[in-house]
């Protein structure tokens, strides 16, 4: 790392102090146990209450499986999301993964449509309205900077 560094420096790189400055803030992370733990905690909650949501909505489509083959299926799924980052919520990747990863325990592509569908109401339910507040706020800003500076007819 040492000699990356100088290297970097020695032809005026400035990502390389970058790189250096990132090795310590991991050893902060890696230092704060408490955090870390809690970090993992509420990370496999959240893959067990997405399992609880895949198990449930195929249970009632007439696909029932098992808990450990809603972990796999919730699993690849939200590794689809974060791989996808660049597309706002994973759109289309997430739900072609949960797809893919259906037909491999033989859930028919239609209930695994219809799963990753019932997947999405929250980004629904949280995501529009969270839009529209968003929208207000910058129409207030862009209101009230027309007042402030009026135009002037000349």
């Amino acid at each position: 790392m040492r000699f990356l560094v100088a290297f970097g420096e020695k032809r005026r790189w400035p990502a390389f102090s970058h790189v250096a400055d990132l090795g310590d803030r991991l050893q902060e992370i890696w230092a704060n146990r408490r955090g870390l733990a809690a970090s993992l905690i509420v990370h496999l909650a959240g893959i067990f209450l997405g399992a609880a949501e895949v198990w449930i909505a195929l249970f009632f489509m007439g696909q029932p499986i098992s808990v450990a083959q809603a972990l796999a299926i919730e699993s690849l799924g939200q590794g689809s999301r974060a791989v996808a980052f660049l597309l706002p919520a994973g759109l289309g990747v997430q739900d072609g993964a949960l797809v893919a990863a259906c037909a491999i325990f033989g859930i028919p592509a239609d209930a695994a449509l219809a799963m990753a569908l019932i997947k999405r109401v929250p980004d629904l339910v949280l995501g529009i309205p969270a839009l529209f507040a968003w929208q207000a706020l910058e129409g207030r800003h862009v209101l009230a900077a027309g007042k402030a500076h009026p135009k002037v007819d000349g």
